[in-house]
């Protein structure tokens, strides 16, 4: 058979990969609310938006109330809760799903070839198979997101003039966020 037909087979067979990949993804990352943190970030978002004020002290502890606190998750904690306020657990999950996939479409156009899709394909598996006990309603999964979005504009786009910036924002953001 002709060379061209083993390339077009391994370029289908890796797209069909990569689709069943996000397939399983979406689905892992949509099971379940299963952190018993996220009832404290919802509380303490819930107090931030309430207040307009970042607590200084334990505000929801029943042993330590009124010690001193650093709520370096606070803007995760003000954008849980007001998902949550809107959508409730479904719109959590979502975003879930929603952190998790934008976290590993960076690491897929990482690497990302149509010659190289089979291999791409298996290295984004292991990388499921590591982080999937990671995808839960935390400020981890923006940790996660962060991560592959520097090491994508680091890798493939520094020579840009619009690099600097996004990765000065986005790290604005990811020091509130966790």
């Amino acid at each position: 058979m002709p060379i061209r037909f083993y390339q077009k087979l391994s370029q289908y067979t890796g797209l069909l990969l990569l689709g069943a990949i996000f397939g399983i993804v979406a689905f892992t990352a949509k099971l379940e609310v299963r952190d018993l943190d996220l009832w404290l970030h919802l509380g303490t978002g819930k107090y931030i938006t309430e207040n307009k004020v970042i607590p200084k002290v334990d505000i929801l502890s029943c042993s330590i109330q009124g010690k001193p606190w650093v709520n370096h998750e606070w803007l995760f904690q003000v954008i849980a809760y007001g998902i949550y306020e809107k959508w409730n657990a479904e719109g959590l999950l979502m975003m879930q799903v929603f952190v998790v996939t934008v976290a590993m479409l960076f690491l897929l156009f990482i690497g990302y070839s149509s010659s190289r899709q089979l291999i791409v394909s298996v290295f984004l598996f292991m990388v499921y198979f590591i982080f999937q006990q990671r995808f839960t309603i935390r400020p981890d999964i923006f940790s996660l997101m962060f991560f592959a979005m520097y090491i994508y504009v680091l890798a493939l786009h520094l020579d840009k003039k619009w690099s600097v910036p996004l990765l000065f924002l986005a790290q604005v953001f990811w020091v509130n966020i966790h």
